[in-house]
């Protein structure tokens, strides 16, 4: 009844009114204690009213998504990688000596020096490499593998600087593992001989030859110094470190033996070992000798002072009896791999000139 009444009071003007409609308001909410039966009565029918669902389109309405849905989707989520902290480092391209060398056979094929090679740019590297290896069927099939590869990567458009280094790696190590290329690009004692001197394989030593004969633009057997300082950058040490020095006779250029010092390795553990115990040998003859014993001091001294004396006769015996070994085991598997037994014809050899 009370409520009635409420909701027929005529609205009230002034402060007094206001102040009325709001303690109303206030006990019909709940906001403040009720002062008798009828005001708990008429609180309870707000309430009621309150939580009955809405008729029409909002009961239709589907229910609001509670607020702790994101969290358990967040949580359900599988957790981002962490960024490793070395794997800008891991990513790069190395920095070693062919690509020092696919850099010079970048910026010559460039012609326009914008960076990139163009599709008629990079088919004319294909068609440069190719006449390379003309006295070779075999090997103008494995190019032409690498150049659809290469082709079909770009799909047409621009080569990279990276993606063609990455191109001469590949090519430089399909022709390297190429037997043709092993057995017919020079002979096999001078094979044999390179390999003892470097301490390379045959892969390792064919891989340098077809990276100079790429460089060797003008095909005269050499390659000149200038055009090999052109390379900027963290590349250009290699140039200084390993080929600055290469020049022999002094003469501005340097022939593939000289090319072949920046591939060099250390001396083999053999070789080593076999130079100290040849110094060991001598002071212990030294030693055990009927001299003095100032001589016999003098003498070891000298041996310690220059050490060659001892190292370099030991060093000219190995190599020589490596390169006999190295030489033997060329020429046997030339025999094994042009022959054959089965009585056909032996293919002759197509010799390159080293």
């Amino acid at each position: 009844m009370q409520c009635h009444q409420l909701a027929q009071r005529p609205r009230l003007s002034g402060c007094n009114g206001t102040r009325s409609i709001h303690a109303t308001a206030r006990n019909a909410l709940g906001l403040q204690r009720p002062r008798t039966r009828a005001d708990l009565a008429c609180r309870t029918l707000l309430r009621a009213a309150a939580e009955e669902p809405s008729s029409g389109q909002d009961a239709a309405a589907p229910a609001p998504a509670p607020a702790a849905a994101p969290a358990a989707l967040a949580a359900a989520a599988p957790p981002a990688p962490k960024a490793e902290p070395l794997g800008v480092l891991k990513a790069a391209a190395p920095v070693d000596r062919l690509r020092y060398q696919g850099l010079l056979l970048f910026d010559h094929f460039d012609a326009d020096g914008d960076g990139q090679l163009s599709s008629m740019e990079l088919k004319a590297f294909f068609t440069y490499a190719a006449r390379k290896l003309m006295w070779s069927p075999g090997l103008s099939e494995v190019l032409r593998a690498v150049e659809a590869e290469a082709m079909a990567s770009i799909g047409g458009g621009a080569c990279s600087r990276e993606r063609f280094l990455q191109l001469v790696r590949d090519q430089v190590r399909a022709v390297s593992q190429s037997p043709d290329y092993q057995r017919n690009d020079m002979r096999p004692d001078d094979a044999a001989r390179l390999r003892v001197q470097t301490g390379l394989t045959a892969a390792e030593v064919c891989g340098a030859k077809w990276v100079f004969t790429l460089l060797d633009f003008d095909a005269d057997g050499k390659l000149q110094l200038a055009d090999l300082q052109r390379a900027a950058g963290v590349e250009s040490y290699y140039y200084e470190s390993q080929l600055a020095d290469a020049d022999d006779d002094e003469d501005g250029a340097i022939v593939f033996e000289e090319f072949l010092v920046s591939y060099a390795r250390p001396k083999p553990v053999w070789k080593n070992l076999a130079i100290m115990v040849a110094n060991a040998m001598a002071i212990f003859l030294l030693f055990q000798s009927p001299l003095d014993l100032m001589i016999k001091c003098v003498l070891v001294g000298a041996l310690f002072l220059r050490p060659q004396i001892v190292s370099r006769p030991v060093s000219a015996i190995y190599d020589a009896i490596a390169a006999l070994i190295g030489g033997t085991r060329a020429r046997a598997g030339l025999a094994q791999g042009g022959g054959g037994g089965g009585g056909g014809a032996a293919r002759p050899a197509v010799w390159r000139a080293a």
